[in-house]
């Protein structure tokens, strides 16, 4: 008889799971909660059932805890689903409850096993092989668990579920873009905190971890069909009768709905606490940090160290510092203060410093180094040419922040790119992604103007650098070792303002590249040039010429987007037939329109004009040109 009950079951199951095909989460929600239709429960299950069973059995080792906490998780689900506010966002949901009921069901199974003698314990089954990211599922989920929801949400559907992003916009109810937007930076946000709990990850071989994590997740068959059985009967309030939920399942529901009825206490006294205080004329700290942005602390919070903190081997004589302007004088410095020579595809390093002379506190506001050329002069005091990137690829909302009497910071690390002189041709129209001069041998003069928006006429003192014959770089046959670039590279991407979001490059990623790299259809790659490059993998040693770069930001050829993207490079040697870089890293982060980039800097009504000396504004008129342009073409 319960064997033709359970068959009888089976086929109602299989009739039901067929539904929901084509629904989203919200309709399903909105199906059980209007009509107690179990079809919907059931199609849930199977829909968001691998990824909260992934999560259980990498919290829970043992395989029928892990089966108490899958069956608990829906069982949630069926008593809160009418007070689930965001449905488009049930999968978040789903994984924040399977992580939280596996984590009081491995604390209760702990104590039980504290209380209890020891005994032999059924056998697990055990895996074919060992899983190498086993020591990593604990944190993985724990690091994952804290992520703000709207970030979270998108790990969940795309890494833990393996839904496109176009599945999982349609799910959020949201444009692609803004689903491929949240995805990247959540890895990001992620890999950070992976990264300060000791597993470097880059977000490539994170989204692998987590994929790999999902395609492994299968449910026993036996598994859904008691859990769907229990909450159809539990949302028909018949589960008790019946048996259907053990007393040890029973529990864990009842536990982990108080957990969450006191989370939601806690929210409720705290908002009560703040409104009194508020009432009562006391000073509330609020915070102001955006939505997705909890890794970095607002400025004015964030303690400013001086230069001499932040660089203990700079001294304060090897800048060239400027006339003072109320208060303030500017600084520049070679970095490092040795190193004044440069041949042609190198960068010149520099740190920019302001400091305050004065006895009172100053308020100053800054932009950034691309807004603004540095003054460069030859030895006979003619001016030198320098092409800067342009201002709608790098441009910043100003910055404001307040220095103390006797306080020095650093504002930029700039760097300029050194080119050689293109003899009877043109100055390419390419843009460029760095300040960039194209000069003969020779020594020349630089510094730095009109930096501090607050402050325009402050500038720096001058400082002396000299380019040599680029043939000169053969004679010494210098090279640099690969882990010396790869540390230059990171300190350069962490003042990026694309590249100061990405996971730091490792030494072990530059050289899987190269190896994997397949000889490119390319009339500037010869057989000796790519010889070179796949050298590097063995010797860890960049030739003569070579660099590693970085390179943030893009843009299509009409100019009508603009686009964040990281590469990271090998640039080799210029030859005859030119010059060539190789990919080791290349990601697409988010585009936008020209109208979204103005639409984001207009001020709104209301809203204070930043402290810029004109130039957003200057900016928003560029790209109105730039539209107009468009539109005529």
């Amino acid at each position: 008889m319960a064997t033709n009950q359970m068959s009888g079951f089976i086929q109602h199951l299989r009739r039901v799971l067929r539904d929901g095909a084509g629904l989203t989460d919200g309709q399903l929600l909105e199906d059980y909660l209007s009509r107690r239709d179990e079809a919907a429960i059931a199609a849930l299950v199977r829909r968001h059932g691998p990824m909260v069973w992934g999560v259980c059995r990498r919290v829970l080792h043992n395989h029928h805890d892990a089966e108490d906490a899958f069956q608990t998780t829906f069982l949630v689900l069926v008593r809160k689903a009418a007070s689930i506010a965001s449905r488009e966002l049930l999968a978040n949901w789903l994984y924040g409850v399977a992580h939280q009921t596996a984590l009081k069901a491995r604390a209760t199974a702990a104590k039980r096993k504290g209380r209890e003698s020891q005994v032999a314990e059924m056998p697990e089954p055990a895996p074919t092989q060992q899983d190498p990211w086993r020591d990593l599922q604990p944190l993985l989920d724990e690091e994952l668990s804290r992520l703000p929801d709207k970030y979270r949400g998108v790990i969940v559907l795309c890494d833990l579920e393996g839904k496109t992003r176009k599945e999982a916009a349609r799910q959020l109810g949201c444009p692609e873009g803004t689903v491929a937007g949240r995805l990247a930076r959540a890895r990001i946000m992620l890999a950070k905190r992976l990264t300060r709990r000791g597993v470097a990850l880059s977000g490539g071989a994170l989204a692998a971890v987590l994929s790999q994590q999902a395609a492994s997740a299968g449910v026993p068959t036996s598994v859904v069909v008691s859990t769907i059985k229990a909450a159809s009967l539990l949302a028909a309030g018949k589960a008790a009768a019946t048996g259907a939920i053990s007393v040890k399942v029973a529990a864990l529901t009842e536990g982990v709905m108080k957990a969450m009825l006191f989370t939601k206490l806690k929210t409720v006294i705290a908002v009560v606490l703040i409104l009194g205080f508020v009432a009562t004329g006391a000073t509330v700290l609020t915070c102001r940090t955006a939505v997705g942005q909890e890794d970095k602390p607002a400025l004015a919070e964030k303690p400013v160290a001086t230069s001499a903190k932040q660089e203990p081997e700079k001294k304060e004589e090897e800048f060239a510092w400027g006339k003072e302007v109320n208060g303030l004088q500017l600084g520049l410095a070679l970095v490092p203060a040795d190193k004044i020579a440069y041949r042609a595809g190198q960068e010149i390093k520099l740190e920019l410093t302001v400091r305050n002379v004065s006895s009172a506190a100053i308020t100053i506001s800054h932009g950034r180094l691309q807004e603004y050329a540095p003054k460069i002069t030859d030895a006979q005091g003619k001016t030198v040419y320098v092409a800067m990137p342009p201002l709608w690829l790098f441009w910043a909302v100003p910055t404001k922040r307040i220095l103390k009497p006797g306080e020095t910071v650093t504002l930029y690390k700039p760097e300029v790119a050194v080119e050689e002189v293109l003899e009877g041709k043109a100055d390419p129209t390419t843009v460029v992604s760095t300040p960039t001069i194209r000069v003969r041998p020779g020594k020349y003069n630089i510094a730095f103007g009109r930096m501090v928006y607050s402050h325009p006429t402050l500038s720096t003192g001058t400082v002396e650098f000299e380019v040599k014959d680029k043939n000169s770089k053969a004679k010494d046959g210098a090279r640099t070792s690969l882990s010396d670039a790869i540390k230059a590279l990171n300190t350069k991407a962490a003042h990026n303002p694309i590249g100061k979001d990405e996971t730091p490059i490792t030494e072990p990623e530059v050289i899987a590249a190269i190896r994997a790299a397949k000889r490119p259809e390319d009339s500037a790659v010869t057989d000796k040039l790519f010889d070179a490059f796949k050298k590097i993998a063995e010797t860890k040693q960049l030739p003569p010429g070579a660099e590693l770069e970085a390179v943030g930001g893009g843009w299509d050829p009409g100019m009508a987007f603009l686009y964040d993207i990281w590469w990271v490079r090998v640039q080799m040697p210029k030859e005859a037939n030119g010059t060539y870089s190789f990919v080791i890293r290349e990601r697409f982060i988010r585009s936008r329109t020209l109208q979204e980039e103005m639409a984001r800097l207009e001020p709104k009504p209301g809203e204070e004009q930043p402290v810029d000396g004109g130039r957003t504004q200057e900016y928003i008129e560029a790209l109105k040109d730039r539209i107009e342009k468009m539109k005529a073409k």
